[in-house]
């Protein structure tokens, strides 16, 4: 179950860096792809809305061509770009056309530069793209007033809100345990983390979102969260384990821990060592596959990416992405 969700974290984090951009623009909580149309010219600065669609469309396919180039994806920048624009400017008129959302020109400008470091990267997962553009679209009622939608609520970052009953609520800010700090041995906690250092992310069990003050234990620091609440020391192969949980490199099997393999039988990606997966046809640790070898997922390559059936280099590039076709 760990690795399950953990491969969920992971292409999350992919489809963020390269992909994200229409979800975010559909729902008015702002995740873009982008910079200028000369990227060399340093920061935007603010954006009109009426510019934002080309410019970002400009910048986003002049950033990502050496990437998709890179991977031998086809690309053509003038589709690309056409593509794009003509995409954005469709989904911010939907959005744009209730008055209650307006578009911020600070953020348009912080959003575009961002995605276009993405885009120019590469190769490098990161967050930092959907961070920047947060607030592209921004609601404007405030709490206790009419809504029709969440999305017309003020959004701070000491507060959400939510539309419910047709009125603005209050509600806790949404914490990540992976952006708070690790509970340790003998702290109360409320779930148990692995982490993935390739994505920043990794997997979780139990209560492990929005519990104020309450951390969790971390596999990775050798402790989990026990039925009682607190932290302790994860079980060593031989060893009991509980909620099916063990030491890094093993797993539970009839309530005792043991080895995890790069070639015995499984029927969990738990039961195999990170070199390799779970075939869940032969019921068997297998090695993970080089660049080139075919796959169904990225679970199964080395490189942490399967394009087109093919293991390669985890890379933002995709025939979409290259395309100007943001949409998943």
């Amino acid at each position: 179950m760990r690795r399950v969700i953990e491969r969920c974290w992971a292409e999350t984090m992919r489809r963020k860096a390269a992909l994200a951009l229409m979800l975010v623009v559909a729902a008015a909580t702002a995740s873009c792809d982008g910079e200028t149309e000369d990227d060399d010219d340093g920061p935007s600065g603010p954006v009109a809305v009426n510019d934002f669609s080309q410019r970002f469309a400009a910048s986003y396919c002049a950033s990502i061509q050496g990437c998709c180039e890179r991977f031998g994806e086809r690309f053509e920048l003038s589709s690309c770009q056409e593509t794009l624009r003509a995409y954005l400017a469709a989904a911010l008129g939907v959005q744009l056309a209730n008055p209650k959302i307006i578009f911020d020109e600070q953020v348009a400008g912080q959003c575009i530069d961002a995605y276009a470091a993405v885009a120019r990267a590469c190769t490098e997962r990161s967050n930092a793209a959907d961070d920047a553009c947060d607030g592209l679209l921004r609601g404007t009622v405030p709490v206790g007033g009419e809504c029709g939608e969440s999305d017309e609520c003020v959004q701070t970052a000491e507060q959400d809100a939510s539309c419910t009953s047709g009125i603005c609520v209050a509600e806790e800010p949404y914490e990540s345990v992976f952006d708070g700090p690790h509970a340790a041995l003998g702290e109360a906690c409320a779930g148990t983390c692995e982490g993935d250092p390739d994505t920043g992310g990794g997997s979780c069990s139990g209560i492990v979102d929005g519990v104020p003050g309450t951390g969790v234990c971390w596999l990775n620091d050798g402790l989990i969260c026990s039925t009682a609440g607190s932290c302790v020391a994860a079980p060593q192969v031989g060893e009991p384990c509980q909620q099916y949980q063990c030491a890094v490199g093993a797993y539970c099997v009839a309530s005792t821990c043991e080895a995890a393999s790069s070639d015995g039988p499984c029927t969990s990606d738990s039961a195999c060592l990170p070199t390799s997966y779970c075939d869940y046809d032969a019921m068997r640790c297998i090695p993970l596959k080089a660049d080139g070898e075919t796959c169904d997922s990225g679970d199964e390559c080395l490189g942490g990416d399967c394009e087109a059936d093919r293991c390669r280099e985890w890379s933002v590039a995709s025939a979409e992405s290259c395309s100007g076709l943001l949409d998943d």
